[in-house]
Order: structure tokens, then sequence, then C-alpha cells
């Protein structure tokens, strides 16, 4: 991962130690995976002390604090706790793998995965059966073990996951089918999942389209010439919540959950841009709307 650029893995300084890993690891890998501390809905909280009020001492009855190093938010839920450890430190097995289970575990996070990193590996477990489910090593991983991370731990794979299923980008297909880019492609009633401003001046749409019985993940992008005719075709109901969701940061509407998807028609032309996503795991082409129907 270009974040990671600069890193030799194989020989990390002998001064890296936890806080390290913390600060200049796993913060940029959080980031990265679309997570901030400055994020309302995408959260990082960092070393949040937890009681533990059935620790005793002898005889006495004592609150022990427990503080993970980053517990993660999606929408104020708990999603995932991560801990950093010394590079020296076993993150498969044993008590750091304990440690932060107990984390995970604890009723006031209660979170379904939780995630170790010494600096040169990264483990993810499910907090439920205490299982390893997925490991990277740093110095060897390659583009799909860094999208397959992304899958496991960015903000889409808790809110949509379903995003993942439909891994074909349409616009790619329509290139690669040799379709002209005058061709005009005409969408009814197709299932919103993602809306978001990107500029002042530009909208984007993400959404699943069915085309030969094949299903294809689509990005359209439109003008803010055309946003009072997109508003105009979302449920009455919704209209307010997707307006303040454009115009508040993130500048982002998500569905994250059938009842709060809607249908758009609109009609579209291929554009000739070829993107890749922020964390440079997908290619794409977006389509560009030129009406809504």
């Amino acid at each position: 991962m270009g974040i990671f650029s600069e890193i030799d893995f194989d020989s990390l300084p002998i001064h890296f130690k936890e806080d390290a890993v913390r600060e200049e690891i796993l913060l940029p890998l959080l980031n990265a995976l679309g997570y901030s501390r400055f994020d309302s809905i995408n959260k990082i909280i960092s070393e949040y002390t937890l009681e533990d009020p059935f620790v005793t001492k002898g005889t006495k009855k004592r609150k022990i604090g427990m503080t993970p190093d980053y517990i993660i938010q999606i929408k104020g839920k708990n999603i995932f706790i991560i801990e950093a450890k010394a590079p020296s430190a076993n993150i498969t097995e044993g008590k750091h793998v304990e440690q932060a289970h107990s984390y995970a575990n604890h009723r006031d996070v209660d979170s379904e995965i939780f995630v170790l990193c010494n600096g040169r590996e990264l483990t993810v477990f499910n907090t439920r059966k205490a299982t390893l489910i997925f490991k990277l090593s740093f110095a060897t991983a390659d583009k799909e073990k860094w999208g397959t991370l992304y899958e496991l731990l960015s903000p889409a794979a808790f809110t949509f996951p379903n995003v993942f299923n439909y891994k074909p980008d349409y616009g790619v297909w329509c290139a690669k089918s040799g379709l002209s880019l005058d061709m005009v492609h005409h969408f009814y009633g197709i299932h919103v999942d993602c809306i978001a401003k990107p500029s002042d001046s530009l909208y984007s749409i993400q959404a699943t389209v069915l085309r030969n019985g094949e299903k294809y993940y689509a990005s359209f992008d439109f003008k803010l010439s055309l946003f009072e005719a997109f508003v105009l075709q979302i449920p009455k109901e919704k209209r307010d919540v997707v307006k303040h969701s454009l115009t508040h940061y993130p500048y982002k509407y998500e569905a994250n959950c059938e009842t709060d998807s809607f249908e758009l028609s609109f009609s579209a032309m291929l554009g000739v841009e070829v993107l890749q996503d922020k964390h440079g795991v997908e290619t794409f082409i977006p389509l560009n709307i030129i009406s809504f129907l």
C-alpha cells in the first residue's frame, strides 16, 4: 500500500515499539480505510478506558481500567477494536490475543471483530468464536491481500457489505464491449446505494445495474445543474435527509439497509476517464448523467 512505501518492514528500527506501531502504522492504515478521529460517522476513538466491575483483589472488589488502543465506531456503534503491539509480540495466539479479545467482549464495546498489529503483521479475529479469520504480512502483502483487508475492515464492509459482491464495473464492461461513447444508456428504477458530493459542482451516485443477467456496480456522475431534477425523484419522506447529508460533511448519503435505498431513473453516457478508488483496489469508469427521467 502506498502509504507505507517508505517503510522497510523487514528492518524496523530498534526503537520501533508499541507507540510507533500505533501512530506510524495503525493510524495511517485506519485513515486509508476510511476512518478518522474527526469524522463523526466513521470515527476512531483513542485509548478509551473501560471499567471492569467484576475484578477483585483479595477480599476487596476493585474496578480495573482496560484501555484499547483504538475503538472504531460507525454511526456511534462499536465495530471493532484494534491493538498495537511491539514487533516481537505474538499476535496470532497467546496473551496479547486474549487481552484484545477481552476488550472486544467487554459489555461497553461488544464488537464482533478485533484486530492486532505488531508492525510486521496484522491479524483479524472473530470475537464470538475467538478464531483467526485473516492475517497480513506488511512486507509481502500484494494488492489482493490489501483488497481483502479493505473488504473486511472498511466502513462499507459493515454498512453495505453486498457492495463487494458486485466486482465488475459497468463502465469498464461498456468500454471492453466496444460500445460507442455517443450511445445513450437509459436506466429505470435503479436502487441507489450511495450518493456523494466530491466537489461543489459534481455529484456521484453508486448503484448496481443488471445487464444480460449479470450484476454490475456502476458509478454515475451528474453536475450541479441537474441537482433539482435529481431531488424531485427522491421520495418526499427521504428528501430532507438526503439533502442534509449532501450539504454537510462528509457530503455523502449511504443506504445502510434496503429501506434507506430509493429508485432513480435517468439517461447517461459513458465517460472517458478510467479511475481507481482511493484505496487502489477497484478500477472504474463513471457514466455521465445527461437527464433524469
